[in-house]
């Protein structure tokens, strides 16, 4: 049942990403920053789901989400995501590489983000 969601969860995510960048494109205000954040949503809101597969994959003691892919989900940009599906989950809670990574690459991503924003390269 699991593994049947994930493989619906991700083209459904490609879709609304695209059809959301396509809007945007319409609108040829700040095109290029609005798609980022569309994406860092869709990242992080895909890094909160897996966090909930894994977690009832855990209680059922199925086979597990690897913990790189969380961690590369968080350098893609989801580490608010991770982060808010540990609290939300109590999940992976235990993992030195989660408690103090995770929200130390959340701190790196915003501080970049709002250095992206107060420059303004896009608009």
């Amino acid at each position: 049942m699991a593994e049947g969601i994930r493989r619906a969860i991700i083209p459904l995510l490609i879709g609304i990403i695209s059809w959301l960048l396509f809007q945007t494109s319409k609108d040829k205000k700040g095109d290029i920053m609005t798609a980022i954040l569309i994406i860092l949503a869709a990242v992080n809101l895909f890094a909160i789901v897996l966090m909930g597969l894994d977690k009832r994959k855990a209680r059922k003691r199925q086979y597990r989400i690897p913990e790189k892919n969380f961690l590369v989900l968080c350098l893609l940009g989801g580490a608010a995501g991770v982060l808010v599906g540990m609290k939300i989950f109590r999940h992976k809670t235990k993992h030195k590489s989660f408690t103090m990574g995770v929200p130390l690459l959340l701190v790196m991503q915003a501080a970049a983000l709002l250095y992206i924003i107060s420059i303004r390269p896009f608009g």
